[in-house]
């Protein structure tokens, strides 16, 4: 049966290939420049050292590199379109009946729908894993002398945006089994992705850990301000990963086994 899901999905699977190879092909040139640019033009040697002419130099770096950078930004909805990819087939057969076929060759409900959850939410989040691999080497020299645990960093990094795409996967799924219209799902899934992911980005992320109080001449360069002079270091970056990841992965369970009951009680 997996093989079976494995090849009435190939074209999403290319698809997602596709999308990988595309932001290598722009994101290593572009980094090894990146990366160059950090190490000899004086970038590195002023990590830590912001005042003078050290802050000038830091300024004139990002603006040299400011267009790749604002692009990047629009990359916190990479997880939502892999997981379109990935789930969109799942809702199709519903919506087309399909699955009946299956289930009239000796597959059980259940082997059914465990290969092809495997292939929708094994193939997003690994669609995911490179993204975010490619994205923190790319944002190195960033993260040198900025950080990575402020928001605009954080959800391109790390291990995070895999269990995005593997909740947003799960989310369309759950939505297509209840409704069985793909355009209606994907619509609404993206809209309940992005309201979770802005919820816990401001109300719960905040409060991973509790705050600090800046003191004065302290260099908040790389720390996440959260309110005035509270802050988060740089350095709970993978507290805060793991944390979050988790209960992105507890969601994504709890869709499923919503997904599971459907199908097995639900769905004919």
């Amino acid at each position: 049966m997996t093989w079976v899901a494995w090849r009435q999905q190939r074209a999403e699977l290319v698809l997602g290939a596709a999308v990988l190879a595309v932001l290598a092909a722009l994101f290593i040139p572009t980094g090894l420049h990146m990366s160059g640019a950090y190490e000899t033009d004086g970038a590195a040697a002023c990590v830590g050292t912001p005042s003078g002419g050290c802050a000038q130099l830091l300024d004139a770096f990002d603006a040299r590199f400011s267009t790749i950078i604002g692009v990047t930004g629009w990359f916190a909805f990479l997880p939502v379109v892999i997981a379109v990819i990935f789930a969109a087939p799942f809702v199709l057969e519903l919506e087309r009946g399909t699955y009946r076929l299956a289930w009239t060759q000796s597959i059980t409900r259940r082997r059914w729908l465990a290969a092809k959850l495997t292939i929708a939410l094994g193939g997003a989040g690994l669609a995911a894993a490179g993204t975010a691999l490619l994205l923190t080497w790319w944002r190195r020299p960033l993260d040198n002398f900025h950080g990575r645990i402020e928001p605009g960093a954080f959800q391109l990094e790390g291990i995070a945006p895999i269990a995005y795409a593997m909740f947003a996967a799960a989310l369309i799924i759950a939505l297509g089994t209840i409704m069985r219209r793909t355009i209606a799902a994907i619509g609404l899934g993206i809209v309940a992705f992005l309201a979770v992911r802005v919820a816990i980005e401001t109300l719960v992320r905040p409060h991973f850990a509790s705050t600090l109080q800046a003191r004065e001449g302290m260099n908040l360069d790389t720390a996440w301000v959260v309110d005035g002079r509270m802050y988060h270091p740089s350095s709970r970056f993978w507290a805060f990963q793991g944390i979050e990841t988790s209960l992105y992965l507890v969601l994504t369970l709890g869709l499923l086994g919503l997904v599971a009951w459907l199908i097995e009680r639900r769905v004919s």
